[in-house]
C-alpha cells in the first residue's frame, strides 16, 4: 500500500479544524455562561444596594443622628465584584457611599463626643469646651447628612436605581 501523503495531511487538516472548532465553541459558551452569571450577581447585588440605600433615606428624612447601613456595599468592594458593575452605576454608588461613610464616622465623632461630656465635663471650663465641641459636631452631622439626603434623593432618580428597587419586594 503506498504512502499517500494528500491523504494523511487531509486526515490531519480535519482533526485540527475540528478540534480548533470544538474548543472555540467551549470557550465561547464558558464565555456566555459567565457573562449570564455575572448579570445575575450584578442584578441581586443591586437589588439589595437599592434597598439599603432606601433605608439610609429613609434614616436621614428622620433627621435622627444614626449610623447609615453600608454593609452590603462594604462586601461588593471587599470580594472585588465592584469591577462587574457598569461603570456610572459604579461611580454613583461609589460616590453616594463615600458620603455615607463620611455621615457614619461624623455621626460617631458626635457620639463620642457626647459620651465625652457626659463623663468628663466636671468642671464649668470643661462643660463649655467639650459642649462647644459636641455642638459644632452635631451641627456639623446635621449638615452632612441633609448634603447626603440630597445626593440620595438624586441617585434614587436614576434609572439604573429605579429599576433594581422595583424589585426589592421580591
Amino acid at each position: 500500500m503506498p504512502f499517500d501523503i494528500g491523504s494523511v495531511l487531509t486526515s490531519a487538516l480535519g482533526s485540527i479544524i475540528g478540534s480548533s472548532t470544538g474548543v472555540f465553541i467551549g470557550f465561547w459558551v464558558n464565555r456566555r455562561n459567565l457573562n449570564k452569571l455575572n448579570q445575575g450577581r450584578v442584578d441581586e447585588y443591586l437589588k439589595g444596594l437599592t434597598n439599603e440605600l432606601s433605608e439610609s433615606m429613609a434614616l436621614l428624612r428622620k433627621r435622627l443622628l444614626q449610623l447609615m447601613p453600608d454593609h452590603l456595599w462594604q462586601s461588593v468592594v471587599n470580594s472585588g465584584d465592584v469591577v462587574l458593575f457598569p461603570y456610572e452605576v459604579r461611580e454613583d454608588l461609589r460616590a453616594i457611599y463615600f458620603a455615607i461613610s463620611k455621615c457614619n464616622y461624623q455621626f460617631t465623632r458626635t457620639a463620642s463626643l457626647g459620651d465625652k461630656f457626659r463623663t468628663e465635663a466636671d468642671t464649668s471650663e470643661r462643660q463649655k469646651l467639650i459642649g462647644d465641641a459636641w455642638k459644632g459636631a452635631t451641627e456639623q452631622s446635621y449638615y452632612m447628612n441633609d448634603s447626603t439626603l440630597s445626593q440620595l434623593e438624586g441617585i434614587s432618580q436614576k434609572e439604573w436605581f429605579i429599576k433594581s428597587s422595583q424589585y426589592k419586594s421580591n
